[in-house]
């Protein structure tokens, strides 16, 4: 998912200006509006937004929200490079119909609807990659045919082909959201390596992706103009 990033303040929505601009505050971004994190390449630029609030914005990375990270002050003018800051973030993914929170079969989070990945193509090297997002070590096994139950609903993804380190299953390659050729019984699913990977800290996402916006005690909102 990505988006331009833009905030409420005093009134008027105004975005932010990308210098300095890297993973650390594409992360906290990232993470303010549910997702996990941002992907590896997040420096972009979104031109011909002129009112911006915020510039010169430095963050850690650690921060639960960006206002606390370091900028040069509230005021709404122009970017000096004319540029705005974007954020791409990871897509996220679930395990659904396992008796276990390790195996399930694969599902996405694209547009706010939660959709199945079909089969066609699916190898171990993808289930890899779903269990090192989930922050498992990897995978032990990658069932076809709908192995966890055949289910109803969007199918978003269809003929993936990942390596198998990736940090995120929308890095890899596919026939383009929503495009596929599945059936409910051809589903892909995973059984994951019960153990955590390296540095992972288990934490709860909250999802609020109706809206796409967060608002804080201080009036302040924080929203993605998103790029589907």
């Amino acid at each position: 998912m990505e988006g331009l990033v833009q905030v409420y303040y005093n009134k008027s929505w105004g975005t932010m200006c990308n210098e300095q601009w890297d993973k650390r505050e594409a992360d906290v971004v990232c993470r303010m509006m549910g997702y996990d994190e941002s992907l590896t390449v997040v420096v972009k630029s979104a031109e011909h937004y002129d009112a911006a609030w915020m510039t010169s914005l430095q963050c850690t990375g650690n921060e639960s929200t960006l206002f606390s990270c370091n900028h040069d002050g509230w005021r709404l003018g122009k970017c000096v490079n004319g540029e705005n800051a974007i954020v791409t973030c990871k897509i996220p993914v679930r395990l659904v119909g396992g008796n276990h929170r390790w195996e399930g079969s694969v599902e996405v989070l694209y547009k706010g609807i939660w959709g199945a990945v079909c089969d066609n193509g699916w190898d171990i090297h993808d289930a890899n990659t779903v269990c090192h997002q989930l922050g498992f070590k990897g995978a032990e096994a990658a069932p076809l045919r709908s192995a966890f139950g055949s289910r109803s609903g969007k199918r978003w993804m269809d003929e993936v082909k990942c390596i198998g380190n990736e940090s995120s299953i929308s890095e890899c390659l596919h026939n383009g959201w929503g495009i596929n050729g599945c059936s409910s019984s051809s589903l892909a699913s995973v059984v994951c390596n019960r153990q955590l990977g390296e540095n992972v800290v288990q934490r709860v996402l909250l999802f609020g992706f109706t809206t796409m916006a967060l608002k804080y005690p201080t009036g302040i909102l924080l929203r993605l103009k998103v790029f589907w």
